[in-house]
Parts: C-alpha cells; sequence; structure tokens
C-alpha cells in the first residue's frame, strides 16, 4: 500500500468512526432527523458535504431494518450503504473486502435488484423479507417483499405550495437548480430528489411552501374540516 493509500484509509478510517458514533449515540427518544440537526449544530466543523455524507450513511444503516442480525456493525453498516446508494460515495471502498469477493470487479450501475442479488450471493443469510417486520398490518395486493426491497429506496421529497406562492417558488427552485416535478392531480404539490436542503431556500423561511406527503396533502383535501379544529391525518 502506498502512502497515499494509507493516508486515504485513515481519513476514510475516520469518517466511519465518525459516522458509526452518531448511529451507536442515537436513543430514539427523538426523531432521528432532529438528533442529527442538534449533533449538527454542535459540531460546526461539519460542512454540508460531510453532514450529508453523515446523513447518508446513518439512513442507508436504519434501512436494513432488522435484516442480517447476527452480522457485526460495519457488516451491516457497508451492506446497508451499497443496497441504497451503490458506490455514490468514494467511502464505500473503505469496505470493498465486506461486500466483493477477491478481484471481483462490480459495475457502478448496479439497479437494486442486481445489488440485492451480490449481497445474496455473498451473505446467504441475507432475506430481504427481515427489513420490514410488520407484515400484518399490510393491504391486500401488497406483498412483504415488495414494500421490504421499497425501504431500499430513498423517497421522494413531497411540498404544499400556498396557491399565490407557486410562481415565486417555483423562481427560486429554478434559480438554484433544484429540480423538482409536478403532481398531475393536485396543483399546489411538488416532488424532490431526496435530501433536498429546502430549509435554507427564502420560500420556506417565509412559509411559501410546507413540507408535507403527497397522501397526507390528499386527505387534507378530503377532510371537512373547519376553523379552529384539529385533525390527525
Amino acid at each position: 500500500m502506498t502512502s497515499e493509500q494509507e493516508v486515504r484509509k485513515n481519513f476514510d478510517g475516520a469518517r466511519i468512526q465518525i459516522i458509526t458514533s452518531v448511529i451507536i449515540g442515537y436513543a430514539g427518544n427523538v426523531p432521528f432527523h432532529r438528533y442529527l440537526k442538534n449533533i449538527f449544530s454542535k459540531n460546526k466543523k461539519f460542512g454540508s458535504r460531510d453532514r450529508k455524507i453523515i446523513s447518508d450513511w446513518c439512513y442507508a444503516f436504519y434501512r436494513m431494518g432488522k435484516s442480517l442480525p447476527e452480522r457485526d456493525f460495519n457488516t451491516r453498516l457497508a451492506i446497508g450503504y451499497f443496497l441504497v446508494y451503490g458506490f455514490k460515495d468514494p467511502l464505500i471502498n473503505y469496505f470493498s473486502e465486506l461486500l466483493f469477493d477477491d478481484q471481483q470487479i462490480v459495475p457502478h450501475n448496479l439497479s437494486i435488484k442486481e445489488r440485492i442479488k451480490l449481497i445474496q450471493h455473498k451473505y446467504s443469510d441475507f432475506n430481504t423479507d427481515e427489513i420490514f417486520n410488520f407484515q400484518h398490518p399490510l393491504s391486500e395486493g401488497i406483498t412483504l417483499s415488495e414494500i421490504s426491497v421499497s425501504m431500499l429506496i430513498p423517497p421522494r421529497v413531497w411540498i404544499r405550495i400556498h396557491p399565490a406562492r407557486i410562481a415565486d417558488t417555483l423562481m427560486e427552485f429554478e434559480q438554484n437548480k433544484i429540480e423538482y416535478q409536478t403532481d398531475q392531480v393536485l396543483a399546489t404539490a411538488l416532488s424532490l430528489k431526496p435530501a433536498v436542503q429546502l430549509e435554507q431556500l427564502t420560500a420556506f423561511k417565509k412559509g411559501f411552501f410546507k413540507i408535507q406527503d403527497r397522501s397526507s396533502q390528499i386527505a387534507g383535501g378530503i377532510i371537512p374540516a373547519k376553523a379552529n379544529e384539529h385533525w390527525w391525518d
């Protein structure tokens, strides 16, 4: 190993230690995104790229659910990230020996099904059905396998824009080169890629839009709520 490779390995190892400490330190007494926000506010040394990397690795770990319970932490961390993001972050190479066989060349454009197949080949005890443990409440027509695999796919973020502020909001999105998709049913609903820093936008701070799942937006249009009433969706 060259000196440059050694430096890189040490740097990656330090980042893994940070990610590990964040996950292990989570007690579950507050929503995870609030826990992360608190950590980042206390550690100003983490720039926007650092926060993004840490967040991605942490959420990928939790997307593994209850699968591979007998495997060690690093194995589950590596597999979780690879299944969710593939080679998005070069840090995944730190775990190449855990994930891949010796001398194996793995394409970087694998689909989620191909990544699952590769992990199952290396770890025969990996079962996607163990990701989601709430099979009894599933509605008719939804299979455990389908919903388990869907847990490995980060969902798009949905927002609800005030009808009078659609133009202002879209203008800021375009100025910041934020890609979005309109909805064919809900005129005030947009979906965006995961992990977009919406809270930093002027439109958000001014209350032009709110972050709200599409299903909740549909429910909001159906529920006969009256003034001064409060409903749980």
